[in-house]
């Protein structure tokens, strides 16, 4: 802090001169602002020689000067860093200083700025009640306010003005501080409630993926008894054929092997979608034509579908030829796709369509399995091709399986390029579309 003034003797030479001051010392560009109201010219002109070279912690002074409260109001109302206002109370009236008190106080809502009241007839307005019932911060007869007495009330007010400023910063800044601080927490918040909202939702899956395998496993108890007590009685029938020397009949033959090939075929899904979980399935592409690939699906679906008394058809829009894909996977996945709509589908119609057409200068293979079944809801079309969603739905309709059939041949399809698309109206039927490439992407292998 720097103050530099002279002992007091006469005005003129009360205050060092500019080129007196230490070299050291450094005046900084902004200046503090003091406000000087009074209606008379000359105490202006006092004011200003009395303190036309005092320097305050580095800065300067600069007055500011108004004739009449009515331009105090007005200076006041566009500066906002003034440090200090010279209040004359007596002017046009004798309370329009405490006006302008008022309206700094009331009005301007300025708290931080120093006011010091000086008077040249005290008697007019009393000190002890100016003090107690308005915010100033001295009071000053005009006579007492030497160039001495000038200077020391007017740094003694800048410090409390410093002070005050200080304290104001300080309050911003923690309120800045709390803001941001209740920003981090509302953010942070948000965050951990986005979280628990995941790890509720991931739980509420991981509930539903438990529920589901353990209604597979209940349904699947009672699918691999059914062929397994076939095989077992069938067998004891042949053993007591064989006893009695009675010939076995084909029939009966047909009947285990039946059995049999279903159980394998559950079995073979289990596994499947067990590689596919563990990523370890994979493809064995080659080169083989699809159209009689196709034919030989359709003998072999031919006979299930009429055991439902629906009728089987095949459109073909163009021959598809020969295509570089795993033959052993596009089998299994017309094949699930077929007996599904067989499965599903009584006194209908069950129709494979094939085309072939170009997207992006890419050859696509579209075949749509279409039937007239019993269709499937709307709520449950994102769940078919989940694993063991069957295994949930057939309990209720007993219509048997795995609940892994569709889940695999979607799985399949994508491995070699392609996937599968549904289009069903619950008691309408569905409309199951394969897509696939001519040839297996490299990274597909």
């Amino acid at each position: 802090m720097t103050v530099q003034a002279m002992p007091m003797n006469d005005d003129d030479d009360l205050f060092a001169d500019e080129a007196d001051l230490d070299e050291a010392d450094v005046i900084l560009d902004q200046p503090w602002k003091v406000l000087v109201v009074d209606d008379e010219e000359k105490v202006h002109a006092a004011t200003r020689i009395a303190l036309r070279h005092v320097i305050f912690e580095q800065r300067k002074i600069e007055l500011l000067n108004a004739l009449s409260g009515a331009q105090a109001k007005q200076i006041l109302s566009q500066e906002n860093d003034l440090a200090l206002v010279l209040l004359d109370v007596v002017m046009s009236t004798d309370t329009e200083g405490l006006e302008v008190v008022k309206y700094i106080r009331d009005e301007l809502k300025n708290k931080i700025v120093r006011i010091v009241l000086r008077t040249g007839q005290p008697g007019e307005v009393p000190e002890e009640s100016v003090i107690v019932h308005y915010d100033i911060n001295d009071y000053k007869t005009k006579a007492e306010l030497t160039t001495t007495h000038l200077f020391t009330t007017v740094v003694a007010a800048l410090r409390g003005y410093r002070d005050l400023q200080n304290l104001d910063r300080s309050r911003q800044n923690l309120h800045h501080l709390n803001a941001s601080l209740e920003h981090q927490v509302h953010v942070r918040t948000v965050a951990l409630n986005d979280r628990n909202a995941q790890l509720e939702l991931k739980q509420q899956e991981v509930e539903a993926a438990s529920k589901a395998k353990s209604l597979f496993l209940a349904n699947m108890s009672h699918e691999l008894r059914t062929p397994l007590t076939a095989i077992v009685g069938y067998a004891e029938l042949i053993q007591d054929d064989v006893l009695e020397h009675e010939a076995v009949s084909v029939q009966d033959l047909e009947h285990i092997m039946d059995s049999a090939q279903h159980l394998l075929a559950m079995i073979n899904e289990i596994l499947d979608i067990a590689k596919v979980e563990s990523g370890k399935i994979t493809l064995e592409p080659g080169r083989f034509n699809l159209d009689h690939e196709i034919q030989s699906i359709i003998s072999i679906v031919q006979p299930l579908s009429e055991q439902k008394h629906n009728q089987l058809s095949l459109v073909c829009a163009q021959l598809l030829g020969e295509v570089h894909l795993d033959q052993g996977r596009v089998r299994q996945i017309l094949l699930n796709l077929l007996s599904n709509a067989c499965k599903f589908t009584e006194n209908g119609v069950i129709s494979l369509h094939t085309d072939v057409y170009t997207d992006d200068r890419q050859p696509w293979i579209k075949m749509t399995v279409s039937d007239t079944g019993i269709g499937i809801a709307p709520d449950q079309q994102n769940r078919v091709f989940k694993e063991f969603c069957q295994a949930e739905v057939s309990i209720g309709r007993r219509y048997g399986g795995t609940g892994l059939g569709l889940c695999i041949s979607q799985q399949l399809a994508r491995l070699m390029g392609g996937d599968i698309k549904l289009h069903s109206i619950l008691g309408e039927g569905s409309r199951f579309t394969l897509l696939l490439p001519t040839t297996i992407p490299t990274c597909a292998c």
